[in-house]
């Protein structure tokens, strides 16, 4: 007579599989984080060519990193898309993906929620974060004309608002020399069309 053998739960794999994609998201996640911010740490990558790069641009490093684990590849590739769609914040949506799959997984792993919950709980928290940001902001004219006496202080208050913007959005990727170039350029091209209408 066959001795039975124990048959694995087939609805343990798919938990196991979710885990171990979180596992590696948030991996990357701390990885990424210690680069983020004006203290972030610059990271030296060794390619298999010997050449070394050391840099702490998170598109710049996820580029060059071999990353295996297929989660993390789609880590990845979101952070290329935020770089192609912005220019900026290849860090911060990494990190800030890591840590919503963390918390997406104390949801489902230990309160009992569906994926489906989860999934809706973050559209509805996507939709009330946008508001805020909405709420929050305040457009270029009317913060400088309602602080300012006169049309010239305002030009000259909004020009300076849009050169800080701009060396702001440039001091990361490249050097200062350039960026401080290249974003008094982008200000005065920004002041010329301020006044135009985008069909």
């Amino acid at each position: 007579m066959a001795t039975p053998t124990a048959v694995p739960k087939q609805k343990d794999a798919p938990r196991s599989a979710r885990s171990s994609n979180i596992v590696a998201c948030e991996a990357l996640g701390r990885f990424m984080e210690s680069m983020l911010g004006p203290r972030g740490r610059d990271s030296v990558i060794l390619e298999p060519n010997g050449q070394m790069t050391i840099t702490n641009d998170g598109a710049t490093t996820l580029s060059l990193m071999r990353v295996q684990h297929p989660a993390a590849k789609l880590m990845v590739q979101l952070s290329c898309a935020m770089d192609e769609r912005a220019g900026d914040g290849t860090t911060s949506v990494v990190v800030l993906c890591a840590a919503l799959l963390g918390a997406s997984r104390e949801l489902i792993d230990r309160r009992g929620l569906h994926v489906h919950q989860v999934m809706a709980g973050l559209a509805v928290a996507s939709e009330i974060a946008m508001r805020q940001v909405r709420a929050i902001g305040t457009p270029l004219t009317t913060s400088v004309e309602t602080t300012m006496s006169t049309e010239a202080e305002a030009d000259k208050a909004a020009g300076r608002m849009l050169r800080a913007a701009a060396d702001t959005a440039l001091n990361s990727k490249m050097s200062s020399a350039a960026a401080q170039r290249l974003g008094s350029l982008a200000a005065a091209a920004a002041g010329k069309v301020k006044n135009l209408t985008v069909a």
